[in-house]
């Protein structure tokens, strides 16, 4: 992590990365993405993130397994690219990793585990500004 970086400016740089790594690997971008670093974890809220398709499968409830499934699939086989990612854009170790869809709101979250509490630093760095 770059020190003379704030927390918004890291924060936009993984929803960058996010939103980069589904272009490549799911065909299309989210409609929004935001990031939020909350202490030793980074929640990331994808809004409009399902493909034309997934979103005419999700009108019954067999089709919205059928998404969560595949979405889920593509993320597992996909992880190690996204973590190193996201740990290149941030230079702290990735613990661990979680995501869901809702093929309903067409919304995704992922949560991700960081090695040590990187909202400190920047509470640090502010304080010592001050």
């Amino acid at each position: 992590m770059l020190k003379n970086e704030t927390k918004g400016q890291i924060e936009a740089k993984i929803s960058e990365v996010i939103t980069k790594f589904h272009r490549e690997h799911v065909g299309k971008g989210p409609g929004e993405v935001k990031s939020h670093i909350i202490e030793d974890m980074i929640v990331i809220r994808l809004k409009g993130a399902l493909t034309p398709i997934e979103r005419d499968l999700a009108n019954n409830s067999e089709g919205i397994a059928l998404v969560k499934r595949c979405r889920t699939c593509l993320l597992e086989n996909s992880k190690s690219i996204l973590e190193k990612l996201l740990q290149d854009s941030i230079d702290i170790k990735i613990n661990s990793f979680y995501a869901d869809v809702n093929p309903k709101t067409e919304e995704m979250f992922i949560v991700v585990g960081l090695s040590k509490d990187i909202e400190a630093k920047f509470l640090e760095q502010h304080e010592k500004k001050s």
